[in-house]
């Protein structure tokens, strides 16, 4: 089904004409210092807030005083992210991942929301209402239960391959009853597809479940990646390519059920795009667990400017495939937020000046982002709270910024 899709992809990266021209949104030290206060200022806020009785007045005006003063989205974007309904399917989605496994973390459930975060923009790229679907609920919570599987070194491989075997019949449909499972994981996998086909039924929505069988195989094929003794011994590109780009076209797929081609080409790169950010952010621990990616293969022999550029430049690419342009500068400004803040921690592997160039995109110093995440850890055990939880919801759903 993407086969020609991922060849074309390939072919583009291979003659891309690539730009030394970074394009986006700069921030000045002094910009920096502001959005850190306001994000601060934000979170202080919010806590303050839940140990007041119920005020909506006081929650919509503190969200519109920072949305109105923040500028690290064009005011002219603010809307298009930032809704009530993607809100709120985030929200939706924590508690039914908590009553899907009680014992699941903060960590793996983060992991499954941002690509619940990535359907939700799919849902407005395609003119339809985000929302959490069940079939959106079941294909996100599939990767954090399969990554970790696969990422685990300390896993007898056979009991992986049985695993990932039986698992990959059940996505084809010839394992339909899951009460065939081997135990409770297996278990939570197949109530997991279950959900995907209480939306899609097979015959009618083949591509859905070509798409998902796509992402099993890229999983399969990225364990090559592991432990190889000689780097380039295998098609690296070519599996992060595959990786990357099949499951955001999963995503697509559960979105729309079905795609076309010019959806297959923008959606595969996107998910490339994204794939290589996590590279470029992974790398040195993919380096030390002998994880090979393009990123990990050059880190230390040589700097990465080049490549980065290259990645800006794809990104390039996959903005002039948009079925909607009015998104353009959002996603330029997210791929390039991600990669500069990546690079504050990555000064040695990038030369003075293009270090010095590429942090002015991210919107936060290093310092700073490392203080609202502490910020944000101290205050997770009283925002996860249920009664917290359920405070939220009220608020987003009554909110109102037109004050």
């Amino acid at each position: 089904m993407y086969n020609r899709a991922l060849k074309e992809l390939i072919n583009e990266w291979h003659h891309l004409k690539v730009s030394s021209t970074i394009e986006g949104k700069r921030f000045t030290a002094k910009e920096q210092q502001r959005e850190y206060k306001l994000i601060m200022s934000l979170i202080t806020s919010i806590m303050a807030l839940l140990k007041q009785p119920y005020d909506q007045k006081a929650f919509d005006q503190m969200i519109k005083d920072y949305m109105d003063e923040s500028k690290i989205l064009d005011t002219s974007n603010v809307a298009l992210l930032f809704n009530k309904e993607m809100i709120q399917a985030t929200i939706d989605f924590y508690e039914q991942a908590k009553a899907f496994n009680s014992e699941m973390n903060i960590e793996d459930i983060g992991q499954a929301m941002r690509n619940v975060w990535i359907i939700n923009l799919i849902q407005q790229l395609e003119g339809k209402p985000s929302k959490l679907s069940s079939s959106a609920f079941g294909y996100s919570m599939l990767y954090p239960y399969t990554d970790n599987l696969l990422d685990d070194t300390d896993m007898d491989l056979s009991y992986k391959k049985e695993i990932m075997t039986r698992f990959g019949k059940r996505l084809a449909g010839l394992q339909s009853n899951s009460d065939d499972a081997l135990n409770p994981y297996e278990q939570d996998l197949f109530k997991l597809i279950a959900m995907v086909e209480s939306e899609y039924e097979r015959d009618d929505h083949p591509m859905v479940y070509e798409s998902m069988l796509g992402i099993h195989h890229a999983q399969l094929m990225s364990q090559r990646q592991h432990c190889l003794s000689i780097p380039y011994e295998t098609s690296i590109l070519e599996y992060t390519f595959e990786k990357g780009g099949t499951s955001v076209l999963a995503d697509a797929c559960i979105v729309c059920g079905k795609l076309t081609e010019a959806q297959m080409l923008f959606y595969m790169q996107y998910g490339i795009v994204l794939q290589l950010c996590d590279d470029f952010q992974d790398m040195v621990e993919d380096q030390t667990h002998r994880h090979q990616t393009i990123f990990s293969q050059l880190m230390g022999h040589y700097k990465l400017d080049p490549l980065i550029l290259k990645t800006l430049s794809f990104n390039e690419k996959m903005i002039q495939r948009l079925p909607q342009k009015k998104w353009a500068s959002i996603y330029r400004n997210c791929i390039l937020m991600m990669i500069a803040f990546s690079s504050l921690n990555y000064r040695a592997y990038l030369s003075r000046d293009f270090y010095k160039k590429l942090i002015a995109y991210a919107p936060l110093t290093r310092r700073q982002y490392k203080k609202i995440e502490r910020e944000v850890k101290r205050s997770q055990k009283v925002l996860l709270l249920p009664d917290t939880i359920k405070l939220f919801k009220t608020y987003i759903s009554e909110m109102s910024l037109d004050i």
